[in-house]
């Protein structure tokens, strides 16, 4: 692993032994790949990419963005369901899922996309049971729903403020450990305190001044924390 910055949160004595909490990011972290954007891709082509666009730039919202993509979006559930079953987890999570377990360290995944496809694939590798903070999705007679679960416009555009998650779940005289690849993991690596990072966000944190271990996949980062004493 190639630090990005060294993260004050990874030195001092005995950090392992510190109350942690760990939060991670899902598409494109926990998922190889963007969950969303496959469903996307096979649903919509092209058609959804400009109001993504928009979104990056900070011109419309979380929910803006979302409700304008998945009315390109014509297929049930199961479908969904079946589309992206496929889509590995990284492959080092299982082991990482371990080290947290192994030490007592609450982990839960916290992500500005839909628990219905998060949750379906977790339980599809035997991890049903971690803690999912994401925006809701239902569906009736064959119609999407969302409802979206804590949007905070005095910190970012979200329709799931990582900040937010991050503030709530910090332990007494502890750490939050927070894992994430995209834009949508900004304000919560700029919450934390010990922050893993690669793509969009290890350029947001290089960019900001925001302190992170740059990996490539969980196994690295399981590495650097069995490190610690």
């Amino acid at each position: 692993m190639t630090p990005g910055h060294a993260n004050a949160g990874a030195g001092g004595s005995g950090p392992g032994a510190l109350p942690t909490v760990v939060i991670c990011d899902f598409d494109g972290t926990v998922a190889t790949a963007d969950v969303q954007h496959v469903i996307l891709d096979h649903c919509a082509g092209d058609r959804w990419a400009p109001v993504n666009e928009a979104w990056r730039r900070g011109e419309v919202s979380t929910e803006e963005r979302s409700r304008q993509q998945w009315e390109m979006v014509h297929a049930s559930q199961q479908e969904l369901a079946d589309l992206v079953a496929p889509i590995p987890l990284d492959p080092g999570f299982a082991g990482f899922v371990g080290l947290c377990r192994q030490r007592g360290w609450p982990l839960s995944i916290a992500s500005d996309g839909f628990d219905f496809y998060i949750n379906h694939m977790l339980s599809a590798h035997g991890l049903g049971d971690l803690p999912v903070f994401a925006n809701h999705m239902t569906w009736t007679n064959g119609h999407a729903a969302m409802t979206f679960a804590r949007p905070n416009p005095a910190c970012c555009r979200l329709g799931n403020c990582k900040r937010l998650i991050v503030e709530e779940h910090r332990p007494a005289g502890g750490r939050v450990v927070f894992v994430g690849d995209g834009l949508s993991d900004a304000c919560g690596a700029a919450a934390a305190d010990l922050v893993f990072a690669k793509g969009l966000l290890a350029r947001y944190c290089g960019e900001n001044g925001v302190n992170y271990h740059a990996f490539e996949d969980f196994m690295e980062i399981t590495e650097v924390l069995s490190a610690e004493l």
